[in-house]
């Protein structure tokens, strides 16, 4: 049975394997096209949903501009 490697154990190849891990991971995630990876902070929240919280920041803004639009429709018209 294997043993549980300490830090002082580990050989050349297990810092290999652990490169080519990590490589085999970040190439899985190029696959995936809502990965971005200037945005990976190790937050496994799917990258789609800051656009849509993105979309509903900018909603109050919307209505303020449309609300100051009919405010002045009221004062000129």
């Amino acid at each position: 049975m294997a043993e549980d490697k300490t830090p002082d154990d580990k050989t050349p190849d297990d810092e290999i394997d652990l490169v080519s891990e990590l490589e085999a991971q970040k190439e899985r995630l190029a696959k995936n096209r809502f990965y971005n990876p200037e945005l990976d902070q190790g937050d496994n929240t799917p990258q789609w949903t800051y656009g849509i919280i993105a979309a509903l920041e900018v909603v109050p803004w919307i209505a303020a501009a449309v609300s100051l639009v009919y405010l002045a429709m009221l004062f000129i018209g």
